[in-house]
This record gives structure tokens, C-alpha cells and sequence, in this order.
């Protein structure tokens, strides 16, 4: 009780320390192979990213907040945007130069690389998160009363208990990776193109396990600790004209299956806005031009805001807006990649 209570920024500082480790997560990583760690960036870098990138080189986004009760997006600087420090120089440049120095082509490597790359950064968040447990777990509760105290350690460890099992799944699907990774086999996933012309205006990068559909039919039960969860790897690539959001998923899980069948089933006009607010409602590793956010009324931004800021989407009741302007025109959806139709 004579601790002296740690103000909020203070706190998030010391959370964010975790997520600053230096590692990296190539499968052959080791003393000898690996040189600097870098910050390695999560989403094509020449190419989608730049594309939302105003003249001073900046982007906006919603992650991370700053600890200071803003719901205003950030601006960003591209060479901070999108980066963890997951991989050595050489080994980002070996694993992921086929997306940064070759056109997009939809290739099976090209998209597994995408899924890949999600994968890495989503286990990367996982494993600062959990060691970042223990350490929060004792400077949280600072100078509370026991009462408090207790409901706050509670908390905290439900919690835990997620992040653990998050972990461990995260770890499997890694591994498994690694190896489609390490012997070019990339034959066991299934993707879908929705390609567009028009400025990318959004881009993104994440492995979310979505649980509804675009009318709100449940996929699967993310609490029921014994069902292997099936994420959903999406990924905004530039394409010849525009740009491509690239779904790509294991041939064998159901939930994403059935969330791509009814997100083709919906009209092409409506698409561009569901993809968006699927994406800033899901993956905090989103950014987005100040043009387009400009371009939003303040209704439109005020829900956005709210879906960026949702502390678990996945149970939080929210709908889509219909009418979420994205200058997008779809010009091809399919789960190969065809040039669009004149």
C-alpha cells in the first residue's frame, strides 16, 4: 500500500518495451547467419505502402495510440510504419525479396510470403505480449487498494490465459510454415484476389481469426480452448492500375472459407468498404492516406474511430456501414490471378 501509483503513460511505456525485442524469425536463424536485426516492414513497402504516403512521407494510423485519450489518427513516417524487429537484414532481404523486388503476380510463393510475413509479425506481438506478463503483473496494481488490487490480478490473469494459448497456436502454425517455408511447398492454401483500380488509399497486413461473417453468421468459437482456430492471412498488394487485398487461407479451414463465400456473394460496390472496415476493425497493423480520411464525413470517421479503437472486435457487437466511401473500382474477384477485363 505505500507504493506509489504508476501514472498511465508510464505504464504503457514500460508495456511497450516488450514489443522492442530484437530477434530473428527465420527459421535458420542463428549467431552465424544472422547480422542486424532491422526493422523490418510488414507491408510491401515499394508499392502499398507508399501509395498512402502524403508528399512529406507521412500516413496515418490508428496503432499504436499514444496513451493519451486521443481517438485522432497518427501521423506516421513510412520508414516507422508497419516495421517490427523480427528479422535480420539478411534474412528479411533473402525471405521477402520476391514481394519487394519483383511485380505482384499472385504467384503461390508471393502469397504465401504475405501470409507468411502476418504470421511472423502476429507471433512476434504474441511473444512480447506474454513476456511482458510477469513485469506488468507487478507494477499494474501500484498503490491500489487490496480490493481493487484483486479484481485488477484477476483480470489480468483471464487474460494471460489467452495470450498463453494465443502463443502456442501462433508457435504451431509458425513451425508448420517454416517448413512450407524452407522446402517451397506451398501447394496446401487457397487465396482470393479482389483486385481494384484506383488509388490504394488503405493497406494493411494481419492474420485475424474472424468469427462472423459480413451479416454477422458466427465461423467459429474463439473461446473454446479446444478447437484449433483458423486465422485469415489479408494483405493489400499495388497491382497493375491499383492495387489487390489478397485472402489467403488453409485449404482445409472452414470459417475463412465461409467468410470469403459470402463476402463474393455481396455486390461490387460494396465490397471496397467492407474490406476497410473489416481491416481497421481486425488488424491494428493498418495505415491510411490523409486524403482519403479527409474525404470521410464525420459520422463515417466517427465510426471508424470506433472500430479502430474496439478493445476486442471479435466479441464486441458492431455492423458494417453500407456506404463507406473507398475510390475503389473492383475489376476482378477470383481465386486466381487473371488480368481484369478491359
Amino acid at each position: 500500500m505505500n507504493e506509489q501509483e504508476l501514472p498511465p503513460l508510464a505504464l504503457l511505456g514500460e508495456y511497450r518495451k516488450f514489443f522492442k525485442v530484437k530477434q530473428c524469425l527465420h527459421p535458420h536463424a542463428s549467431p552465424k547467419t544472422c547480422g542486424k536485426v532491422v526493422s523490418a516492414h510488414t507491408i510491401q513497402r515499394k508499392g502499398a505502402l507508399e501509395a498512402v504516403v502524403d508528399e512529406s512521407g507521412h500516413c496515418l494510423t490508428f496503432f499504436p495510440n499514444d496513451g493519451r485519450g486521443s481517438t485522432e489518427p497518427q501521423r506516421r513516417g513510412w520508414q516507422a510504419a508497419s516495421t517490427f524487429s523480427g528479422f535480420c537484414e539478411r534474412h528479411d532481404g533473402v525471405t521477402f525479396g520476391p514481394l519487394e523486388r519483383a511485380t505482384f503476380t499472385g504467384s503461390p510463393e508471393q502469397c504465401f510470403l504475405l501470409a507468411y510475413r502476418a504470421q511472423c509479425h502476429e507471433l512476434y506481438q504474441k511473444q512480447a505480449a506474454d513476456q511482458s506478463y510477469e513485469p506488468m503483473r507487478q507494477l499494474i496494481d501500484r498503490g491500489k487498494t487490496p480490493g481493487v488490487q484483486r479484481v485488477i490480478q484477476e483480470s489480468q490473469g483471464w487474460h494471460f490465459a489467452g495470450v498463453s494459448n494465443g502463443l502456442k497456436e501462433n508457435r504451431e502454425r509458425k513451425t508448420q510454415m517454416d517448413q512450407e517455408l524452407l522446402d517451397k511447398e506451398f501447394a496446401g492454401w487457397k487465396h482470393l484476389f479482389v483486385r481494384f483500380d484506383g488509388p490504394i488509399s488503405v493497406v494493411s497486413t494481419g492474420a485475424p481469426t474472424l468469427n462472423r461473417s459480413p451479416s454477422g453468421k458466427e465461423l467459429q468459437v474463439l473461446h473454446d480452448l479446444t478447437k484449433k482456430l483458423e486465422p485469415m492471412y489479408l494483405s493489400v498488394v499495388r497491382a497493375e492500375g491499383g492495387g489487390a487485398v489478397v485472402f489467403t487461407w488453409r485449404a482445409e479451414d472452414k470459417a475463412p472459407a465461409e467468410f470469403v463465400s459470402e463476402l463474393r456473394a455481396i455486390s461490387r460496390e460494396r465490397i471496397p468498404g467492407i474490406i476497410i472496415q473489416l481491416m481497421l476493425a481486425h488488424i491494428e497493423n493498418s495505415y491510411f492516406s490523409a486524403k482519403w480520411w479527409n474525404s470521410l464525413s464525420a459520422f463515417q470517421k466517427s465510426h471508424i474511430r470506433q472500430l479502430a479503437q474496439m478493445g476486442n472486435p471479435f466479441y464486441t457487437h458492431w455492423t458494417y456501414l453500407e456506404n463507406l466511401p473507398v475510390p475503389w473500382e473492383i475489376t476482378a474477384i477470383a481465386e486466381s490471378w487473371i488480368r481484369p477485363s478491359p
